[in-house]
């Protein structure tokens, strides 16, 4: 019935993130699944409408394997999803940071969520994790390995972007 809706998908957590960032960083050191980056290589290589989008569709499908051997069982589109929303919500926390110590207005790690939201900022977004997306912190990735045993991982993601509805 094309009138009923899909069940809301579960909340990412941060130990999920972690492993996305983790995931995404090391596709993009390997050259992702076809080499590039996003939509600029696409355009790049003359990809457009439809094209782009299937362009873009490898890089996250190798992403999402990489969560999912991770313990991290979230699809590609899933993927992709929450990256643009984390992508997103870092660069306005990064914005108002900068803009905010030169205007005298309170950072964003000391505002209440509710004020947040009057300045069009994300609401929460984790610390830990906005450290990790800097480049200035490195965060413990806990998945399953093959034989289901619990696997860490150092997790130290340099650059990026983040956002999201909580991170």
């Amino acid at each position: 019935n094309p009138s009923v809706r899909a069940p809301r998908l579960p909340r990412w957590t941060r130990q999920e993130i972690l492993v996305l960032i983790e995931g995404k960083r090391m596709v993009e050191v390997r050259g992702g699944a076809r080499g590039g980056r996003g939509r600029l290589a696409a355009a790049a290589a003359g990809a457009t409408g439809e094209g782009a989008a299937a362009a873009l569709e490898p890089k996250w499908a190798a992403v999402a394997e990489y969560c999912r051997r991770h313990g991290v069982e979230r699809g590609a589109v899933q993927c992709r999803k929450r990256w643009s929303n984390l992508a997103g919500d870092w660069k306005k926390i990064k914005e108002w940071e900068r803009a905010a110590a030169g205007a005298r207005e309170p950072s964003f790690w000391a505002m209440r969520n509710d004020a947040r939201r009057e300045r069009r900022l994300p609401g929460f977004f984790d610390r830990e994790v906005y450290g990790i997306l800097e480049g200035r912190g490195r965060g413990v990735v806990a998945g399953s390995s093959s034989g289901g045993d619990a696997a860490m991982e150092e997790v130290g993601v340099g650059g990026g972007s983040g956002s999201g509805d909580r991170v």
